[in-house]
């Protein structure tokens, strides 16, 4: 069995459907930025997350046809395949009991994971999370200066300045 919800929930009858296992599942809220409206991602990505547990399951069965010797009944969701591919942020509210909190571009944790619109007009996401990433990114951007900076030296303090930060490398890009 394969629905758009669980299958002992009232909505389980109906017939899946990308954009509203997306919207259902908060992914699309989740995945916009701070002070905007839920964006719709192209793809069909809930519908190919679906398809996979789907296989994962199918094969599961299998399996235990082929060890066990009998069948097995398989059911899965769209909006579950949804939270489970958002098992971090989920679980995190779970267990802290907080809502998920999305950050502006200027008050992120992580100001350098994200994405820089360049001179020439194209797009380029940094993926400096990681404190090793920050000496290489100085000196490829030809600011050294700034990797013993101590307004900057930490993990910590370009977090706290986080805006600062974004700010110059929007001009750098």
């Amino acid at each position: 069995i394969f629905n758009y919800y669980c299958v002992h929930l009232k909505h389980a009858a109906q017939p899946a459907f990308d954009p509203v296992g997306m919207a259902r599942s908060g992914f699309m809220f989740a995945g916009s930025p701070l002070g905007t409206p839920p964006v719709y991602p192209i793809g069909a990505l809930s519908d190919v997350q679906a398809a996979e547990i789907n296989v994962i399951a199918i094969l599961a069965a299998l399996l235990a046809r082929e060890r066990f010797g009998f069948g097995q009944d398989i059911a899965t969701s769209q909006v579950g395949g949804m939270l489970w591919f958002q098992q971090l942020n989920v679980y995190t509210t779970l267990v802290t009991g907080k809502p998920y909190v999305k950050f502006s571009r200027y008050e992120n944790p992580a100001p350098l994971n994200q994405d820089f619109l360049c001179g020439d007009g194209q797009w380029l996401f940094l993926g400096v999370f990681q404190p090793r990433y920050w000496a290489p990114l100085c000196r490829a951007v030809g600011r050294p200066e700034l990797i013993d900076d101590p307004r900057y030296a930490t993990s910590e303090a370009r977090a706290a300045r986080s805006r600062e930060l974004v700010e110059m490398f929007e001009q750098i890009f």
